[in-house]
């Protein structure tokens, strides 16, 4: 139910098979930007600077009602950089979405009283053995205090761990 409920709140955009292939990949194939991730090939990751594959094509998920936000932090969209398919098998669909339900808090609670308008792009890696692993790229004028406090407490959530392998996904916000 909380999967749905993910999907009603948050646009989704994932992959069918993320693995790194060496193919030719044509110029209007690849992304470099999470805004025009949709119907692409490959993403060229800002957070990681890793590339990021799928079999057919990137897909977007739009929710079915969008939550009602007037705060200057929004959530643009989730990418989901590990297979769809396999994320279910690794970490219960609701423990992740309560994790990213509790990362949403402190980005929101870090930049609400920004002054100043950008993008963040928050990548997060949950494995079975340790803490989250974060990376941060920020676009525009983000306050960098504020984005350096925000990877503190996104690394301090210890208690969620995948059952084996790692999860990966980005959250996209906006700060208006």
């Amino acid at each position: 139910m909380r999967h749905i409920a993910l999907i009603i709140i948050l646009l989704l955009v994932s992959c069918n098979n993320n693995s790194i292939k060496k193919n030719s990949i044509k110029s209007s194939d690849i992304s470099t930007s999470p805004d025009e991730i949709s119907g692409k090939k490959v993403y060229v990751n800002p957070a990681d600077g890793k590339t990021y594959e799928s079999e057919n094509e990137w897909k977007t998920y739009s929710p079915q009602n969008k939550k009602i936000d007037t705060g200057n932090v929004k959530i643009k969209q989730i990418i989901l950089l590990t297979n769809q398919n396999e994320i279910s098998n690794r970490i219960s669909v609701e423990r992740l979405t309560e994790f990213i339900e509790k990362t949403e808090v402190i980005v929101k609670e870090s930049m609400t009283k920004s002054h100043k308008k950008g993008e963040l792009l928050v990548q997060i890696t949950l494995s079975n053995y340790k803490a989250p692993k974060v990376n941060i790229s920020a676009k525009d004028d983000v306050d960098g205090e504020k984005v350096s406090s925000i990877y503190y407490k996104i690394e301090k959530l210890k208690n969620y761990t995948t059952q084996k392998d790692s999860v990966t996904f980005q959250t996209h916000y906006t700060i208006n």
